[in-house]
């Protein structure tokens, strides 16, 4: 076959290829475009519906996100991300708008995408403010401020210095939101903006009161009543002049506070909006209250009752006879200050019923809204209602009060008695019990310290009698073996538990040193059951050594054969056993053999393990026991057992003992 025939038809299936290839990516990338049309498409929907139709919205952003996964547009994403922050925040849920709004922030960083980072900082901040973050969304609202005079956005600039002095007025920082509110007037004041001035003057004037500078507060104040008295637009001075009320109100220029509620209430009359009347004269009614002018303070609530009635509105009614029971008492009516607040408490319920019944309408008609965001809103609302029906108890017993106050003052008195006795005797048995631990804790230690020195005073013997016999070489031997025997010994004294691999590691240890002074009088064997975790496992450092040791010295050393010595560690029904077993004489011909000096005293090793057990289980709540009985009917050899549980090295309460 020619190289000819071979070349001519490959090039022809390429030549052919080339355009299907061509195409079908091309088909793909219009596939992706279109796509992403539509995603950006979904996303303008969504942020046309966020206030009218939440739910609409919320399948469009849906849609609009599943295309940028799709599509792998991390714009897109960003861009979806800020839109479910916004329907959020429109639906009260500022927790998740405040998480949807950082993720929003993460992407536009990553794609160094300035204005989504500049929007996202405005709506972020405000989220956070909602929530009540104040710290972060002053912090977001600076950061918002700064990008905004970077683009030179004026209106921006003003939003971000309002919400900054709101913040900082409301964190207590007075003289920084000052700052604020002085910047912004010097704008508002060029821009003839007059209704932004008063207000601006009334922001200032509350700064200067926080700072106690009563002075500077009334002077700006009294300009922005003076400002609001000259306007011609009815609706700022109506505004204005309630607001500037509340200002004196609120640095007890309770006069002025009427002066100007008066003035609003007049607009309001003329324009015949009753329920705005009803909240002037209550004001003007609580100022004359706070200056001991009840009697002036009462013909405005009953012309409240007489309003309230006529617009068929059980709040204001109830309020208002909440106050009006507090002017009668203050006038000495009592009789009338208790119908009147038992009036207010039958209005009330009946509004907490009104209440609970538009919750439950709102909860039928949610159609599947955020159901669990709808949930959590009812619990706060029933809690809102509970502490109000709290606050209506105490309040119907605050009258009653007046009558019985010595009695309960007596009782209150004896009521805190009580409580110092209880909270002293509480604290007093805790003091004790923790004394008790103390004591427990330091008893262990001791016994763990008095270990090592019977321990070395029985290996130094053994140091002696090597050398007693000229041993030079076996003495030296022996000491290097019992110097690293003792490093380990002092190093595991520090603490209540070791793990399983050191306790044999000291165990073997010490075997062989007593195997070498005993001249190899004994065989011994030490046994670990596999399933026995020994770098996991737990066990109290020194609780074998003195069985073993006392299976040496009183029964293997006065054998005129070679003994036998065994200790098994093994796993049985959820807990560690030891088994320490010997060939030895026994303890009835052991006893038998010590000097008398020996009979007076009893062997310190098993006497401080026993009281170590003992404490050691009540203050760790172990079950460590041990048993001890003799092998062989004639009473020659001897079995010590000890049961302990298992204790796992990550268990904090003993790994750290």
């Amino acid at each position: 076959m020619s190289l000819r025939l071979i070349i001519v038809p490959c090039f022809v299936l390429l030549v052919t290829a080339l355009p299907a290839q061509v195409q079908m990516k091309s088909s793909r990338m219009e596939h992706v475009q279109v796509e992403t049309n539509q995603m950006y498409e979904a996303i303008n929907k969504a942020n046309a519906l966020v206030d009218s139709k939440p739910k609409e919205a919320l399948d469009e952003v849906e849609t609009a996100l599943r295309l940028s996964y799709k599509t792998g547009s991390k714009r897109g994403e960003a861009y979806s991300y800020q839109t479910l922050g916004n329907i959020h925040f429109e639906l009260g849920n500022y927790d998740k708008a405040i998480d949807y709004d950082k993720k929003a922030l993460d992407e536009f960083k990553k794609l160094g995408d300035s204005k989504g980072e500049y929007l996202v900082y405005k709506h972020l901040a405000s989220a956070q403010e909602a929530k009540g973050l104040n710290a972060d969304a002053i912090s977001n609202f600076s950061t918002f401020l700064n990008l905004a005079i970077a683009r030179n956005n004026t209106a921006d600039q003003v939003l971000a210095k309002e919400a900054l002095g709101r913040l900082l007025f409301n964190t207590k920082a007075y003289k920084e939101a000052n700052v604020y509110y002085l910047q912004l007037l010097s704008g508002y004041r060029a821009g003839g903006q007059t209704d932004h001035v008063t207000a601006t003057y009334e922001h200032i004037g509350k700064c200067y009161a926080g700072l106690k500078d009563t002075a500077q507060a009334l002077r700006y104040f009294n300009l922005a009543g003076t400002v609001a008295d000259v306007q011609s637009n009815t609706d700022q001075q109506l505004n204005t002049w309630q607001n500037v009320s509340r200002s004196y109100n609120s640095v007890g220029e309770y006069d002025k506070s009427v002066e100007y509620e008066k003035k609003a209430k007049k607009i309001n009359t003329e324009r015949g909006k009753k329920s705005e009347v009803i909240q002037n004269n209550k004001n003007i009614a609580t100022d004359y209250l706070f200056m001991d002018r009840a009697n002036e303070a009462i013909p405005l609530l009953v012309e409240n009752l007489n309003l309230s009635e006529e617009l068929g509105e059980v709040k204001s009614t109830g309020e208002t006879y909440k106050v009006l029971s507090q002017a009668y008492q203050k006038v000495g009516n009592m009789e009338d200050a208790r119908n009147s607040f038992e009036k207010y408490v039958e209005l009330q319920e009946e509004l907490l019923q009104q209440r609970e019944e538009e919750l439950s309408n709102r909860e039928a008609n949610t159609s599947g809204l955020f159901d669990k965001e709808k949930q959590i809103e009812l619990l706060v609302k029933d809690k809102e209602l509970d502490e109000e029906k709290i606050r209506l108890l105490e309040q119907e017993k605050a009258l009653e009060v007046s009558a019985r106050k010595g009695q309960r003052r007596v009782l209150y008195i004896l009521l805190g008695v009580l409580v110092l006795v209880v909270v002293g005797l509480v604290l007093l048995y805790r003091s004790v019990k923790q004394k008790q631990l103390a004591n427990k804790l330091l008893s262990i230690r001791s016994l763990r310290s008095q270990m090592n020195p019977h321990f070395i005073f029985n290996s130094l013997n053994s140091v002696n009698s090597f050398i007693s016999k000229s041993d030079e070489r076996s003495a030296n031997k022996y000491l290097t073996e019992f110097a690293r025997l003792m490093r380990t010994v002092l190093e595991h004294s520090k603490h209540d538990f070791v793990t399983l691999s050191d306790e044999l590691s000291v165990l073997e240890r010490y075997l062989n040193l007593e195997h070498i002074r005993f001249n190899q009088h004994f065989d011994f064997e030490l046994v670990v059951d596999e399933e026995l975790q020994k770098e996991r496992l737990l066990i109290p450092p020194m609780l074998v050594q003195p069985y073993v040791e006392n299976a040496i010295w009183h029964g293997l050393r006065y054998l005129d054969h070679k003994g036998w010595l065994s200790v098994k560690f093994e796993s049985q029904d959820e807990e560690m056993v030891i088994v320490i077993r010997d060939n030895g004489i026994g303890r009835t011909r052991s006893a038998e053999l010590k000097t008398r000096n020996q009979k007076e005293g009893k062997s310190t090793g098993i006497r401080n393990t026993a009281s170590r057990l003992e404490l050691l289980n009540d203050v760790h709540h172990l079950n460590l026991r041990a048993d001890i009985r003799d092998a062989e009917e004639d009473g020659s050899g001897t079995i010590v057992t000890l049961h302990l549980p298992y204790i796992d090295v990550d268990d904090k309460r003993y790994a750290e003992a």
